[in-house]
This record gives structure tokens, sequence and C-alpha cells, in this order.
């Protein structure tokens, strides 16, 4: 088969994975040909190097995940990673197009498994690099210890609240009435407080709101949480964080593909979501109170004016003092986050470190960023895009080989739309 048809093929099976949710695994194994199968198996403890104290001679030194080295001659050298599903269809389409066109053969498998898991990949080692839409709390990286991890910024996330209303095309929501909704509190879009914030809205009759959320270890939670949290102190009183325990009358489902499915076909519903996939389903975002007093979309905020005022902290530091949910601004969007690649910053001691490293570099070209608009994120603002590039050169790994990776975008092939969040 010709190299162009593998690529087709392999296209659009990832086409097809996305719309029906049924795995495909081309785009995350391409090397040479497209396979049969969809996941790699996880690389063993030895490959990814030992959580031991101690380091013997010779031995990836503690913290560094040593990636799969190559059995035998012309093997792909090979980085894994898993983590936030916002970053799937972004991370999927471009590492897939990416390990088939680069100077020396690779592979870039990524496994959307949500945030919270995708942190614990990474400390565990089985992978080499993990991905969060939250950095790890102050407790999590004091329990690092000595071992020197990188949080760098990937890209903007923002997470929006969707309806599904027949009728409805816009809606405005102040933060008490939307935590009185999600606490089971409010059961209809007739309710006085959202009728006095929408005088006009004419909802349905006879039907009680459903309420879709996610039930996984999901930092899109956490950011809606912190938002309810920070903006109705005295309204919403289950906390934040990954998971929350919503009330039983609530619908929680893994992943936010599952979040935007179940709005798109469930009418008179309400569901929270990476901004892009809700927009890309057609749905209704709901214009949310920021802290000036302003209600906006996401894709009315002005991203700089969030960006400018953030201090951001060392390479190898604490970045949960990082803060964009519900911060001062007019143009502030107030569920507004990034999501972090998490890595060793030592990868000396790596046999595919220095791919590691060019791969960090690579994601953060201006071609890259661009594209994550396609998955439905945006790219990091200016000030923040040279912060992480910093953290990059702050990784230490060989400087060869030079794998001659970059954006390629496909011809004929479509990329697959409509990221989703972890």
């Amino acid at each position: 088969m010709s190299l162009l048809k593998i690529l087709v093929t392999c296209y659009v099976l990832a086409t097809v994975s996305a719309q029906t949710g049924t795995p495909a695994g081309c785009p995350l194994t391409l090397v040479t040909q497209c396979p049969a199968v969809a996941t790699p198996a996880p690389a063993s403890p030895a490959s990814l190097g030992s959580p031991a104290a101690t380091t013997a001679p010779g031995s990836p030194s503690p913290g560094t995940a040593a990636a799969p080295t190559s059995g035998s001659a012309g093997a792909a050298a090979t980085v894994s990673g898993s983590g936030s599903t916002a970053l799937q269809s972004f991370l999927q389409n471009d590492l897939g197009r990416t390990q088939a066109t680069s100077a020396v053969k690779v592979s870039l498998p990524y496994s959307g498994v949500g945030s919270g898991q995708g942190q614990q990949d990474f400390l565990s080692r089985t992978v080499n690099y993990g991905v969060s839409d939250i950095p790890f709390t102050t407790a999590q990286y004091n329990a690092l210890g000595s071992r020197q991890v990188l949080q760098i910024p990937a890209v903007l996330n923002t997470v929006s609240v969707f309806v599904n209303i027949t009728g409805v095309s816009r809606l405005v929501l102040d933060p008490d009435t939307l935590a009185r909704i999600f606490l089971g509190q409010i059961t209809s879009f007739g309710d006085p407080a959202i009728k006095a914030l929408n005088p006009t809205l004419v909802p349905p009759t006879g039907n009680n709101i459903s309420i879709i959320t996610r039930a996984d270890n999901s930092g899109t939670t956490a950011l809606f949480t912190s938002y309810l949290v920070k903006a109705s102190p005295s309204v919403w009183n289950l906390g934040s964080g990954l998971s929350v325990n919503f009330p039983t009358t609530v619908r929680g489902v893994t992943g936010t593909n599952s979040v935007v499915a179940g709005l798109t076909a469930v009418g008179n519903s309400i569901g929270y979501a990476t901004s892009g996939a809700g927009e890309a389903a057609g749905l209704t975002e709901v214009a949310l109170r920021n802290f000036n007093g302003q209600y906006l979309t996401s894709v009315q905020a002005n991203y700089d004016e969030l960006a400018n005022q953030l201090v951001l902290p060392a390479p190898t530091g604490d970045w949960s003092t990082v803060n964009l949910t519900y911060v001062a601004g007019n143009a502030t969007f107030p569920v507004s986050g990034f999501s972090y690649y998490l890595l060793d910053a030592n990868q000396a001691a790596n046999a595919n470190g220095a791919l590691l490293k060019q791969l960090m570099a690579y994601l953060q070209t201006p071609e890259v960023q661009a594209n994550a608009v396609i998955g439905g994120l945006r790219p990091l603002p200016a000030t923040i895009n040279a912060a992480a590039l910093r953290s990059v050169a702050a990784i230490a790994a060989p400087a060869t080989p030079d794998f001659g990776l970059a954006f390629t975008k496909p011809a004929n092939a479509p990329i697959v739309t409509g990221g989703t969040s972890g």
C-alpha cells in the first residue's frame, strides 16, 4: 500500500473514531504503516526508570523516566504520554502526522485518560510525560521531594457551560443561579431566578432540567468547581477538585465526548465542557458573569488581558499559585486555565531524552499552537508561550540525534475536530 493511501486510511479511521467513540489506534501508533490494532502496551518499569531512591551506576537518576529503547536496529524511538482528554484530538492528530514525517523513525503514542490519571501515570513513571488541565496542588508538589518536575503550559483551556433548550440561542446565568442548578435546587429553566436574568426566555414546559457532569477525575470539573467556589461562596457547598460529590439526580459520564453527546441528545439539558468541544457540536454556550460583573462567552473574552496579570513561578516551581479562574478584568473569561505537560527536568540518562525535549519544543512552535484551535482549544498568549519555552530550555537532555520534528498539515486528509476535556 502506498504511503498516501496509508495516511488517508489512518485519518478516515481517526475521523470515524471521533464521531462514534470507537477506538482507532492508527494516529497513535503509525510509524511506517497503519497497524490493525490500536493502543500500544505499557512500557515495562525497566524502560521507564525505577522509582528507587538510590541510583545504580549507569542507570537513570531518580525521577527520570527513561523512554523505551529500541530492541533492534531500525526500531522507532518512543516517547509516550497520557492524561487530559482536552488535548486528545489535538495531540493524536498532530503527533500522528509528525511521526509519519520525522527525519528519524519515532513513535509518539498518547492516551486520553483524564487529567487525574495522567498525573498518576507520570508520577508512577508509566509514561514519559503526563498532561493535566490543572497543575499539581501544593501538597502534591511538596510530596515530589527532590524530584525536579517541570509543569510546562501546553495550551489555554477554557471550560464553558452549555445548554440544549429548543429555540434558545442565548442564556445568561450568574454564579449563584448556576450553583443552585448544579446542586439540584433549581429544576426548571422557567425558575424565577433564571427568568429574572433572561426576561425573554420561553422555556419548554413540563420537563425538568437534565444535568450532565463528569464522573471521572477531570481537570474540567476542577476548573468549573473552582469558579463556583470563588464566585458563589454563599451557595456552592461541594468544594472543588478533580471530582466532587454532585447530587444523585445528576448524570455523571466519563470524558467530555460523553458530556457533549449527552447534551446533544437530551433536550432541556445543561452541562460543562471544554469550550471548543461544545462549540464544535453546535450547543448554546451560556454567558457567565466574570469578576468585573460582565457576562460573556468564551469567544468574547480577551485572553491577553488574563495572561498579562499573571506572576509565573520558576520552571520547576509550584505552579498551583497560577490562577486564571475568576480574576479581574472586563473581558476575562471566568473559567480559564492552562493545560500542562508534566515531565522530569533531568532527562540526561534517558535513552530518548533528546526526543522528549525536541517534542516539547516542537509543541510550542507557532504552527502547532495555532493548530490547537482545531482541537477546540486556544493557543497560549505570547507571554506564556515564552515562559513555556524557557521551561523547555531547562530540560537536561542530549542534543542529538536531531529527529527533525516538523509540523505537517495534510493536503487531502481531514484533521479530526472537536477537542474534549479531561
